[in-house]
């Protein structure tokens, strides 16, 4: 190929790629007689297409895999999981190597949390691909699979799949997440409901102490989700969670009530939000005993907003007018970036701690500065502020009765907690 004729196919795959069309040179490089030797992703796709179902025996377990022509993968295994589906790309890396990327691992991440997703082939045929782990170098070889064993594990989870579906009903309803009181409006707890793997999250505090659990659930010919163990919740003995005409209810919870926690978080962050407090000598709102113990003793600060502002700070404020505190703010979040989420519960929040200021002014340490009330609450009352900022974030539940407003504060993970008031 000449070097006007190299210069000319270049500006057609410029002319093409801003047409939209996705990989204007991949027929050239398939077609190129300058290399008629390197592995062809477009001959391996068609071997993975052409033979259906593959099997990987990874690590005594045999994964099955289907490649479909549109980029589709289903995977399925005896893991006790649902079939995964997904998609797949191959991208040459070299004249000796192709790419081949199973998005989210398929069954392989059940087997091994963290295996690879990418694996370089080097060599393949109808009979078997040969692959290595891009990360981790582990050897895998993909060969023809029994379907009928495949449709055996298929069959095999029909009742997991009944079950999937309930769960994923609930969540249809809005009770991906859900609040739990009792009949007298005693706050018991929040629950999640999660298809895969099948189980009800119960983050409860009781008596002061928050715990987590979970359940795993089965679901029964009214597509209602039975607990596989009792659990003892708010006083009473549950079973099971049930859809009624009004929403959700605990089976053999008479005294309790379920309502859905999806707008706490955006009630949070919301324009309606006002500033809740916590002042745990005032009797203003409550927290672990831990953290009660920790600021008792520091009355040198009253309430603890949880701030209307834009960045929600916890803002600090002084009380009995004792020498050189003043309002001291930790931002929630930046401004510009927002509030950090999370994508999978709709009422963790994650706080991004910036460091601590005094907007309002200061007191003059003696040396021309100002005291650093910042860094003696991070010494001083450091369990409510590594809780407060913990990497795992927090659950917000707003709970209303007839005189207040209420803000539970909740880790999904430590037993940290408190509840701010209007």
């Amino acid at each position: 190929m000449n070097t006007c004729t190299k210069l000319a196919m270049a500006a057609l795959c410029l002319i093409l790629g801003s047409c939209g069309l996705t990989n204007p040179y991949k027929k050239w490089l398939d077609d190129s007689k300058e290399d008629q030797n390197r592995l062809r992703p477009s001959a391996l796709k068609a071997v993975l297409c052409d033979v259906g179902t593959w099997k990987v025996d990874y690590d005594g377990t045999d994964v099955y895999f289907q490649f479909g022509s549109d980029w589709s993968l289903s995977s399925d295994s005896e893991v006790p999981q649902i079939a995964t589906s997904s998609t797949y790309n191959l991208m040459s890396v070299s004249p000796e190597e192709i790419s081949l990327t199973l998005v989210g691992g398929g069954h392989i991440s059940y087997v091994e949390s963290g295996a690879d997703e990418t694996y370089i082939v080097k060599e393949f045929s109808a009979q078997s691909v040969s692959a290595t782990g891009k990360t981790s170098g582990k050897a895998i070889t993909f060969v023809p699979g029994d379907e009928e064993a495949l449709a055996a594990i298929e069959a095999s989870k029909a009742a997991m799949l009944v079950t999937v579906e309930a769960c994923r009903s609930f969540i249809s309803a809005g009770f991906k997440t859900a609040a739990v009181h009792k009949a007298d409006g005693t706050f018991v707890g929040r629950f999640t409901i999660n298809p895969e793997p099948r189980t009800i999250k119960l983050d409860l505090l009781e008596g002061g102490t928050l715990t987590h659990t979970s359940i795993e659930v089965e679901a029964d010919d009214n597509s209602d989700l039975i607990f596989t163990s009792s659990l003892t919740l708010g006083g009473e003995t549950v079973t099971g969670l049930v859809a009624k005409a009004s929403g959700i209810a605990f089976q053999g919870g008479d005294n309790l009530v379920v309502k859905t926690n999806a707008d706490s978080r955006g009630y949070f962050l919301g324009g309606d939000y006002h500033t809740h407090a916590l002042n745990v000598r005032a009797d203003r709102g409550e927290a672990v005993q831990y953290v009660t113990d920790e600021l008792t003793p520091h009355d040198e600060w009253g309430d603890i907003e949880l701030s209307d502002r834009e960045t929600r700070p916890l803002v600090f404020c002084p009380e009995n007018d004792q020498a050189h505190y003043w309002y001291t703010f930790f931002d929630s979040f930046k401004e510009e970036d927002g509030a950090k989420v999370s994508s999978e519960f709709n009422d963790i929040i994650f706080m991004s701690k910036s460091d601590g200021y005094m907007p309002f002014g200061g007191w003059d340490d003696g040396n021309g500065g100002e005291f650093d009330n910042a860094a003696e609450i991070m010494s001083t009352l450091s369990r409510f502020m590594n809780g407060y900022f913990h990497k795992d974030g927090l659950i917000l539940v707003h709970d209303e009765d007839a005189d207040f407003s209420y803000i539970w504060v909740m880790s999904p993970t430590t037993d940290f907690w408190f509840r701010a008031r209007d």
